[in-house]
């Protein structure tokens, strides 16, 4: 972490109110995967199930370069990929509406797993693929949620997949996950729409918000 400066007196940080409010429905559903990863760096596929979303990915190993922008519509989607530093590692921080975010990081010698969410039939599922020759022990854990996500020790044998499902009600279809394989590592949060009115984030305003920069 980074130490704030201390404000003037009289003066305070702002901060969110606790608890929830009535959200309506929105149309995004943004999708994004990473499909490979090599010598010449880390692929992404960015892809919008519903309205035309617009996609910020920063790189956290070149925090002076300018942060690439894609806008995403239904049906198009795009391909991008970002090179490895000096070191052979990747660091991508990736931002989109409705609190879409997704963390990749990890290096050029293994591929990270396929990793998916949806909300169907009242269930909000997790979609993991090993696209590795060889197995891989997997690590998934809660973020922001804790208690409400699924967390899970396993393990999935070349081109396998399995699916962790769990119920979307208690935190209104937001989710915040992290996937952990073999020294890859990738975070997916966001809110998974139904179609439905729900509420805002409920971990907004919880309690000061922590980012590893290690």
């Amino acid at each position: 972490g980074r130490t704030v400066p201390a404000l003037p007196d009289g003066l305070h940080p702002a901060r969110q109110e606790p608890g929830v409010r009535p959200a309506r429905a929105l149309p995004y559903r943004p999708q994004v995967q990473a499909t490979s990863v090599d010598d010449a760096g880390l692929t992404l596929q960015l892809a919008s199930d519903g309205a035309a979303a617009v996609l910020h990915v920063y790189d956290r190993l070149r925090l002076d370069a300018v942060p690439r922008r894609y806008t995403v519509v239904p049906g198009a989607p795009l391909q991008d990929r970002w090179p490895l530093d000096a070191q052979g590692r990747y660091d991508l921080w990736l931002l989109g509406p409705n609190g879409f975010h997704r963390h990749y990081r990890g290096d050029g010698t293994l591929a990270p797993l396929h990793a998916h969410v949806e909300r169907a039939d009242g269930q909000m599922r997790l979609t993991l693929r090993n696209p590795s020759p060889s197995a891989r022990k997997v690590q998934v854990q809660a973020g922001a949620y804790a208690g409400h996500m699924p967390t899970r020790e396993l393990q999935l044998v070349a081109g396998a997949e399995t699916v962790l499902a769990w119920d979307p009600a208690p935190t209104a279809g937001w989710y915040d996950l992290i996937v952990r394989s073999q020294g890859t590592e990738q975070r997916l949060a966001g809110r998974a729409e139904d179609g439905r009115p729900g509420t805002s984030d409920p971990a907004m305003g919880s309690e000061p918000l922590r980012f590893d920069h290690g």
